[in-house]
């Protein structure tokens, strides 16, 4: 499918690329999110369970994002299709981002 500006995007068209595509760009985001707010509120010790679900979650978005390009329907948020370069710019970023995310929240749960 070609848009109006001559690129061509890719459809989702099996509901496992649907997942994938989901789990990366708002499910795992809504998830860190969500702990993070538990753990602001709870305090529990920097070894907690809610702090290994966090890094958990963080590895599941990670490998949707690459399974999803491994696979050849990895799809970038607009639609275009994701290689490689697409995989490193999203780890590069979401993984410090998520670590100063984490820092800070158990900063502030303390």
């Amino acid at each position: 499918m070609e848009s109006e500006n001559g690129s061509k995007h890719r459809p989702i068209s099996r509901f496992s690329d649907l997942l994938l595509h989901l789990t990366w760009i708002a499910l795992g985001p809504i998830g860190l999110v969500a702990v993070s707010m538990v753990i602001v509120s709870s305090n529990p010790p920097r070894l907690s369970a809610l702090n290994g679900i966090y890094f958990l979650i963080l590895a599941i978005m990670v490998f949707a994002r690459w399974f999803g390009i491994h696979l050849g329907a990895g799809v970038t948020s607009t639609g275009a299709p994701a290689n490689w370069t697409h995989f490193r710019r999203y780890t590069f970023v979401l993984v410090p981002a998520a670590v100063l995310l984490w820092l800070a929240v158990n900063y502030l749960g303390k």
